[in-house]
């Protein structure tokens, strides 16, 4: 019996798919902290009555004579020829089945359609007719107040969004006509499950290395060193450079390459033993740097229902931060890990450690610290003005890498600052801290309040954190090296 996400994995990667059936994967961290079911508020704000609540192991023949007996179901499970569903809520009626989903976005995304049509190809082949499809979503208009009713967190949608905001039709209609026959490929993955491994071409590869499989899949094949094509990155030859019997970045003809300054990088790292930097840019780049330099990162949550006043649905709270500050030689640093709404505090403690003056650097500034500033601004107007004179402020140090001003060839076509610090020195490594990514802390801030251990837990996310800053100033140190060495050449 297979599920809709296995489906799907097939779908996008038949040797994903394999991977995943064959070896214990890692269990999931929720990016979204609820702290209700979202069946719970779909039954409050449909108003079901007596209902039959769906259990894991119950059998899915008993929810389907529920609703041929006219009894709405909660959570139940459903199977068809080999495919097994999980619908939050169906009512029967004389004319069909009216259907709820849930979503843990803002709208009903059309991208979702080809997911929630493999649900309704289940019901119509037991033998049920589709009378409506809806979609439960959080309603981002919604600001938290005093006399806030969590349930106002979320509001039933008739209407697919597209991408750009526009609507996308009558959720209904489009799942009625999607295109849809999985017969044949539940065949296919079935096939598959009797293989011992499924062997894959690099034509059927989707993403070529941006997959953890990556290497498992064709590290027999092809060399994958820093060298290798397979790093290359923003190419839309790629594929058939590869065909082409390319393997390693020196083989690629310069009139080959689409022209991106992080494609040329790459190339001249790899001609040049392995680093590029235009100095002339780095440079001026470094010349800007107001002192002191301060090092920011942040680390929050985010919370589908608005846990306190001034908060939306799908907001975040940033519960930590870490600044290292460099004034010439010396280096100080400054850190904050609080529980609960601890927005006021966080906003007064880090004002009052980042000096009034001097460059403040985060990596992907503008995508995440800048946009948690902007937020609490709005949420205590009072601190605005000041949380956006450090957003003027700010710096972006990943920019520097993704827009190929500076490039390793041991970054292999990775550009996050994990990636970047390794390929400078490795002997900062994120694998030896007991919390080494985000959604690890995330999950162990969740817990803080609850653990015996709650000092060591303490400790390893303080550790975590500052280990995002410290790595910055080496980057940093590592860039003014590079302009030390050419000046004294």
């Amino acid at each position: 019996m297979y599920h809709v996400s296995d489906v799907l994995k097939h779908h996008y990667c038949p040797k994903l798919f394999w991977h995943l059936q064959h070896n214990a994967s890692r269990p999931r961290q929720k990016f979204i902290q609820m702290n209700t079911s979202l069946s719970e508020v779909l039954v409050r704000k449909i108003d079901v009555q007596n209902p039959l609540i769906g259990q894991r192991a119950m059998p899915a023949e008993v929810c389907v004579n529920a609703l041929r007996t006219g009894q709405p179901v909660i959570n139940g499970r459903y199977e068809h020829d080999r495919l097994r569903i999980k619908v939050p809520l169906i009512i029967p009626t004389p004319e069909g089945l009216d259907i709820l989903f849930t979503s843990m976005a803002n709208s009903a995304k059309i991208e979702d359609q080809h997911y929630l049509a493999m649900h309704l190809w289940v019901l119509r082949g037991l033998g049920f007719d589709i009378l409506r499809v809806r979609s439960m979503t959080f309603d981002g208009s919604v600001i938290r107040t005093e006399d806030f009713n969590p349930d106002d967190s979320f509001v039933v949608r008739y209407t697919f969004t597209k991408a750009n905001g526009k609507p996308g039709g009558n959720i209904t209609e489009v799942l009625l006509k999607y295109p849809l026959e999985l017969k044949e490929t539940l065949d296919a993955m079935d096939e598959l499950m009797t293989l011992p491994e499924r062997q894959m071409s690099i034509r059927e590869c989707p993403l070529l290395n941006r997959c953890e499989y990556f290497e498992a899949c064709f590290k027999t094949q092809y060399e994958l060193g820093d060298r290798s094509i397979f790093y290359l990155t923003q190419s839309s030859a790629k594929r058939q450079l590869i065909d082409e019997g390319l393997r390693t970045l020196d083989q690629i003809p310069l009139d080959r390459l689409d022209g991106s300054a992080v494609q040329y990088a790459q190339i001249m790292a790899d001609r040049q033993g392995g680093v590029f930097a235009d100095k002339f840019i780095l440079r001026h780049w470094l010349s800007l740097l107001q002192s002191p330099v301060i090092f920011m990162d942040f680390e929050w949550d985010t919370y589908g229902i608005p846990p306190y006043v001034g908060m939306k649905p799908l907001d975040v709270l940033c519960f930590q931060y870490s600044l290292h500050v460099l004034r010439g030689e010396e280096l100080a640093h400054f850190e904050f890990l609080e529980s609960g709404d601890c927005r006021l505090r966080f906003i007064e403690s880090l004002l009052s450690n980042i000096p009034s003056e001097g460059s403040i650097l985060c990596y992907n500034a503008f995508g995440a610290e800048a946009l948690r500033l902007n937020e609490l601004g709005r949420q205590f107007p009072q601190y605005q003005e000041a949380l956006e004179g450090v957003v003027a402020r700010m710096v972006d140090l990943a920019q520097l890498f993704t827009d190929g001003v500076v490039y390793l060839s041991s970054m292999r076509g990775a550009y996050s600052l994990k990636s970047v610090i390794q390929a400078i020195d490795p002997s900062l490594n994120y694998d030896q801290l007991s919390i080494s990514h985000g959604l690890e802390a995330v999950s162990h801030y969740r817990n803080l309040a609850n653990l015996d251990d709650e000092a060591d837990v303490r400790d390893a996310l303080l550790k975590y954190c500052k280990m995002d800053t410290l790595a910055m100033v080496e980057v940093l140190a590592w860039l003014k090296s590079l302009v030390k060495e050419d000046s004294h050449a």
